[in-house]
């Protein structure tokens, strides 16, 4: 049995037992319960996807970096602000002249552009 269980079985005592000040604590509990259940299941998530993103801030962008190997760049504002893992792409800044070399990288999300 697990603390729900627990919690619905005594509750059901309780009810027997016709104390209605007792069930009205019963019902709080049980609601605090289901609460913390909630919350607990949304933190193992978010732990979740931290260990997902091991992420490293360098030159202005996030890397993610798995096996030592580093993987990106992601976009500083879409993770500092929602922790969304965005790849940046290499792009320009300003006009595009012959020999111009990539020397941006773009979020195509919320437009954040870093000099390389």
């Amino acid at each position: 049995m697990d603390i729900v269980d627990n919690a619905k079985t005594i509750y059901a005592l309780v009810k027997k037992l016709g104390d209605l000040d007792l069930l009205e604590k019963m019902a709080d509990l049980r609601d605090e319960i289901f609460e913390l259940r909630e919350e607990n299941r949304n933190l193992k998530e978010k732990l979740a996807e931290r260990e997902e993103h091991n992420m490293v801030f360098e030159r202005g962008v996030y890397w993610n970096v798995k096996d030592n190997q580093k993987e990106g760049p992601y976009c500083p504002t879409c993770w500092d602000d929602k922790k969304k893992a965005i790849r940046m792409h290499e792009g320009f800044s300003g006009v595009y002249h012959a020999g111009a070399q990539n020397n941006t990288y773009l979020c195509h999300l919320c437009k954040t552009h870093v000099s390389k």
